[in-house]
């Protein structure tokens, strides 16, 4: 899974003064969402995570028109929305209005990645829209502007520092693997989650974490599945202390 150009989308809203306006451009893109991530944790003082993007994709088309800078699009995108007008503004864009559509698969508040999807393609179409190149990088710190976000604008899988985007790391390329969720109800709302300081719990479990990271790297270099979910179920047993899951003993039994 990877940032790219798409075709059309579908859930626009549309002024009634944009109909009379010139168009400029349009620009089609889709982000992958996410499982979860593959490790999380602190690393030197940092808020890490491995990336694990999945072939679920948010797809985003912008249209631009002459105008002032207004943002439109589905009133249940607001931080997709916020994406545009900050992509706007980084390449100083103040003479436009932008125009989105989205549409996902992806359900909201389940750790998939759902918002940082919708951002990470609004800013990508608004980009082609605009006939222009922005790096990863770039939509990584936009996103970041937005909310706390996952690193799927970034290829392959990645170590990403998700709140402040200081670590972006590159592991490599996943090989073929499937992913079974399992979904025991509930939603984590990202940015209150990411509110409270777990610093002290999460620094004490850095170096079982180093581990967890080692045996996933070690199996994205030579493409052992077994290795990465070693890494991957170590990390989901560090995390019991900070965000615990009653039924993780009896899934891994």
């Amino acid at each position: 899974p990877a940032l790219r150009p798409h075709g059309p989308a579908g859930h626009d809203v549309t002024p009634s003064d944009a109909r009379e306006s010139i168009l400029l451009g349009i620009g089609r893109a889709q982000a992958p969402g996410t499982c979860g991530e593959l490790a999380q944790g602190m690393l030197r003082g940092d808020h890490v995570q491995v990336t694990c993007p999945i072939d679920l994709y948010s797809t985003a088309s912008v249209e631009l028109l002459e105008g002032t800078g207004k943002v439109c699009g589905p009133e249940d995108s607001p931080k997709a929305r916020r994406g545009i007008e900050l992509a706007l503004a980084f390449f100083e864009r103040a003479d436009v209005d932008a125009r989105l559509r989205l549409q996902s698969p992806l359900p909201r508040g389940k750790g998939m990645g759902s918002s940082t999807a919708d951002v990470a393609a609004a800013v990508v179409a608004t980009a082609e829209a605009l006939s222009v190149h922005i790096s990863p990088d770039d939509v990584a710190r936009i996103a970041l502007k937005v909310e706390p976000s996952d690193g799927l604008m970034l290829p392959g899988i990645a170590l990403f520092d998700h709140r402040d985007g200081k670590v972006a790391q590159l592991l490599g390329p996943a090989p073929a693997m499937r992913v079974l969720v399992l979904d025991f109800g509930g939603t984590v709302p990202t940015v209150s989650f990411n509110a409270v300081d777990r610093t002290v719990a999460l620094k004490r479990l850095e170096p079982r974490l180093t581990k967890a990271l080692d045996l996933i790297t070690e199996g994205l270099r030579i493409g052992d599945v077994d290795l990465i979910g070693r890494g991957a179920t170590l990390s989901a047993q560090l995390h019991q202390r900070v965000l615990p899951k009653p039924q993780l003993s009896q899934v891994l039994e």
